[in-house]
């Protein structure tokens, strides 16, 4: 079960990834195949009382002087899961919202 805050679902962005993984430092696109960022995200769920699904790893801009498409990604990844449980927020309030008014 979803460890809740007044009935809205809790996130963690695991960033730095690349930072114990160096296939993903070399390259980003190892992010969701890479068994110590799947250990990481693992740990952290345990240690949160969220989920998996709840672990977020995003790799962050730190050194890069340019834009790079597959770090891009992973912030946009991250930011729809964001976003998709948001929603599912809001629609659950409005079934509330319309249950009570019948």
């Amino acid at each position: 079960m979803c460890t809740l805050i007044q009935g809205l679902p809790q996130i963690v962005l695991l960033t730095k990834p690349d930072k114990i993984c160096p296939d993903v430092h070399e390259d980003v696109t190892k992010l969701f195949t890479s068994s110590a960022v799947r250990d990481a995200v693992e740990r952290v769920a345990d240690i949160m009382g969220l989920p998996r699904a709840h672990v977020l790893p995003v790799k962050n801009y730190d050194n890069e002087s340019k834009l790079k498409l597959g770090i891009n990604i992973t912030i946009m990844e991250a930011l729809e899961r964001c976003l998709d449980f948001a929603d599912d927020f809001i629609d659950d309030q409005l079934e509330t919202m319309a249950a009570k008014q019948n």
